[in-house]
């Protein structure tokens, strides 16, 4: 199976090891690095730039910025996005987002919470589908018809018990009623 060169040189190998004991834990931790170095290397770059993101047809899904001068990225402006989504003529969808954070009230202790302000096609180019109501609809985002939510499911089970008479009802948000119109299903990669 192996040739008689082969085996010479691993009979070598073995006999330096042996006479240098000093050398082999050095030489094998050295090896054990290399590989735990190169595994989390791979482990890195498939997670982010090889293995598709978990949403359908996540090939076809583009996040555009606007760059500065300098170069950095910037956030749009509302009045670009809706120059560009109402100019749209190669995308299905647009939708923007923008971090968020409010205290909700009412009821217990007021609590912290962070979410997303994002327009109305905005699960369905994720194709996220609420575990119970709806989506945004296109008249959500109207002035005046925009304050509605979508709970994620971890906040509705903490918050609310679970309670699927949720639906509909008024939230304060900041100090501001918002009605519930869906929870996202649990573990969604929007929530």
């Amino acid at each position: 199976m192996y040739g008689p060169g082969v085996l010479h040189d691993l009979r070598y190998a073995i006999r330096l090891l042996r006479n240098s004991p000093g050398f082999s834990p050095v030489a094998i931790a050295t090896i054990a690095l290399a590989i735990g170095a190169n595994t989390a290397m791979f482990s890195f770059v498939n997670g982010m730039l090889l293995s598709p993101l978990p949403y359908p047809e996540s090939d076809s899904i583009v996040r555009v910025l606007e760059k500065l001068p300098n170069g950095a990225p910037n956030n749009i402006s509302t009045l670009n996005y809706l120059d560009w989504a109402n100019q749209n003529g190669v995308f299905e969808y647009m939708a923007a987002e923008a971090g968020w954070r409010a205290t909700l009230t009412g009821g217990n202790e007021p609590v912290s919470i962070r979410g997303a302000l994002v327009s109305a096609h905005y699960f369905d180019i994720f194709g996220v589908v609420p575990a119970m109501g709806r989506t945004f609809l296109p008249e959500d985002d109207q002035p005046g018809n925009d304050r509605v939510v979508l709970l994620s499911h971890v906040l509705w089970e903490s918050r609310f018990g679970s309670d699927p008479a949720m639906l509909g009802r008024n939230i304060l948000l900041n100090g501001q009623p918002h009605t519930v119109i869906g929870v996202l299903q649990k573990g969604s990669s929007c929530e």
